[in-house]
């Protein structure tokens, strides 16, 4: 689409001046409009500087290659008390 074209256009400029992080949160609230859009340009970003780093639950419907992924489990509860 013509949007992901120009995004990826846009990230790849400014990538080329400098290493850039496109990071999302909240992932599983994305609607389906956005996740075309955000795939699309992901797919186009090859081998750029660019770091993409994505967040959110795993039923939030966005597949990520496996080799490209992290998953992080839930924190204990001891653990919650010291990052407090």
């Amino acid at each position: 689409s013509r949007c992901v074209h120009a995004l990826g256009d846009l990230v790849q400029a400014i990538a080329d001046e400098r290493p850039l992080a496109l990071c999302i949160d909240d992932l599983h609230w994305i609607d389906g409009r956005s996740r075309h859009v955000l795939l699309g340009l992901i797919s186009r970003l090859g081998r750029g500087r660019v770091l993409v780093c994505l967040a959110g639950r795993p039923e939030g419907g966005v597949v990520v290659p496996a080799n490209l992924s992290l998953t992080l489990p839930p924190l204990a509860a001891s653990q919650v008390h010291d990052l407090v």
